[in-house]
């Protein structure tokens, strides 16, 4: 892999302000998709109803799962307010 790096920065040392901003617009539309696919794993892992929680300022803020969105999940927190939350932020609790 690390060949392709070299290999790459050599061709990027060649181009053009023009060329430089297409490839950009590239990179930056292939990590937004990376993202989404990530967002969509992480939100596959929860169900309405679930309950989860999230770390806010070292505080465990317990809840249950509301609304799963296309990037986030609304969590109602057992003191009644809600919050949406990136997935990947949150963690299951496990009922027993």
């Amino acid at each position: 892999m690390s060949n392709y790096l070299v290999e790459i920065d050599g061709l990027l040392l060649r181009l053009n302000e023009d060329q430089l901003r297409i490839i950009n617009r590239k990179i930056v539309e292939r990590l937004k998709l990376i993202n989404r696919a990530k967002s969509t794993v992480s939100l596959a892992r929860f169900n309405l109803g679930d309950r989860a929680y999230f770390l806010y300022n070292g505080r465990k803020m317990p809840g249950a799962i509301i609304r799963l969105n296309q990037k986030t999940a609304t969590l109602r927190l057992d003191d009644g307010k809600e919050w949406l939350v990136a997935p990947g932020l949150l963690t299951k609790i496990i009922e027993q």
